[in-house]
């Protein structure tokens, strides 16, 4: 508004000034030109030469966590910048603005912290720098820094109740340590490298994925012991649900909670997910493990890979004999019941944990509700606390799609 009546009252002086012939309105006019005049040449000054530094101070970031950031904004010139409007540009999340201003050769240091809100990738470290005169005629902006990436991982939660069922409630399997054997066995499968030999082709893989994959031979005692694998269904077809409150977040959020408690017992854990791409990671407890399933989970997008049996077959590949498996899906259990002889034939214990879409808003007819002919499976719906629904209770779902009743455990 204070700008709006300075550019009339200027505007309106001079032909006064003509029609009246009066030299004040002539004054007048010729002042406030030069007023506008100064006001345009202090901000385009004001916004050059400066010279910004973004950190991030949060070493590991996780949405729903707290992100800690450190900011640096240098005057580069001899005299001062009043008046500034700073922002830090960020993607996808908002940040605050703050005004302020700097004298000459001099720096500002403040910190920030704001919630990440969502995984993925966060791009930050430029800062929006804009300089206004004092009557509000003019703004410059200008940017300032370096562009940053960073990736915001999967929200976790605490799963201390969480326990593998028996091999009898899971399949044929059997999770129980069993003893060490030295005879050498399939340990998984990688890339080939120029001097594998082609007797250690994996020819069912690499007809899959359509590249050379060899054979990686360990000792039958490693795939006795503690491994599980991790399933996650990303089929656009069966997710339901926007932002946090979808199936596809409670999903990621799941398989990163159930890897993380696990890996943290010092199981070897692997993960499938498909979504908008196939992504493996064989099973193993390297310290660095965990990282590479967050990282691979921060990032997944659902997609068109297919339904949830075709994933799990796929993963059956990677799965050694008396390890288990979790699979979280939204597609009901109908996906999961047509593979689950093959899985029990190759000694697989599985246990689904099955996302109500219907609670997100989904369509039931293509993510059909477990029935009571069905196995019991760990069920979560909208709004559930994740912790406290995985645990060995279970549910058993009514015909008519009705609301479950829950089963807790002797």
């Amino acid at each position: 508004m204070r700008g709006y009546a300075f550019w009339t009252f200027l505007l309106l002086s001079l032909p006064l000034a003509f029609i009246t012939g009066s030299p004040i309105l002539y004054r007048v006019f010729f002042a406030l030109l030069f007023l506008a005049i100064i006001s345009f040449l202090l901000t385009r000054i004001t916004a050059r030469q400066v010279q910004a530094t973004v950190r991030l101070q949060t070493s590991d970031p996780q949405a729903g966590k707290a992100l800690d950031e450190q900011y640096s904004l240098k005057n580069l010139n001899w005299w001062l910048k009043p008046l500034l409007e700073v922002v830090h540009s960020t993607e996808p999340e908002s940040s605050p603005g703050w005004i302020m201003s700097l004298g000459p050769l001099s720096t500002a240091h403040w910190t920030g912290t704001k919630v990440a809100r969502s995984r993925g990738i966060y791009h930050f470290g430029i800062l929006e720098v804009v300089s206004r005169d004092p009557l509000g005629l003019f703004s410059k902006h200008t940017t300032a820094g370096t562009p940053q990436t960073t990736l915001i991982h999967p929200a976790t939660v605490e799963l201390p109740e969480l326990q593998l069922s028996s091999g009898r409630a899971w399949g044929r399997g059997d999770l129980s340590r069993q003893s060490h054997l030295p005879s050498p066995s399939v340990g998984g499968v990688r890339d080939y490298v120029p001097g594998d030999p082609l007797s250690r082709i994996h020819w069912r893989t690499t007809a899959r994925l359509n590249k050379f994959m060899v054979k990686e031979l360990e000792h039958e005692a490693s795939i006795l012991g503690e491994e599980l694998w991790v399933v996650l269904d990303l089929w656009d077809q069966v997710q339901a649900g926007d932002g946090a409150e979808s199936t596809v977040e409670y999903g990621v959020t799941i398989a990163a909670s159930v890897a993380k408690k696990y890996l943290n017992a010092g199981w070897r854990v692997g993960l499938m997910a498909w979504g908008d791409h196939q992504r493996v990671i064989e099973a193993r407890a390297r310290p660095d493990q965990l990282g590479k399933i967050l990282d691979t989970l921060a990032v997944m997008q659902p997609g068109p890979e297919g339904p949830v049996s075709r994933a799990v077959l796929a993963a059956a590949d990677y799965v050694h004999q008396r390890s288990g498996m979790i699979v979280v899906t939204p597609g009901g259990q109908d996906g999961i019941r047509s593979v689950s002889g093959s899985l029990q034939s190759r000694g697989i214990a599985m246990t689904p944990i099955l996302l109500n879409a219907d609670s997100f808003g989904g369509d039931s007819t293509s993510a059909p509700v477990p029935t009571a002919s069905t196995s019991s499976a760990l069920v979560i719906h909208k709004g559930d606390d994740i912790a406290r629904r995985l645990t060995k209770s279970h549910e058993t779902f009514p015909t008519g799609g009705q609301r479950p009743v829950v089963e807790a455990q002797a």
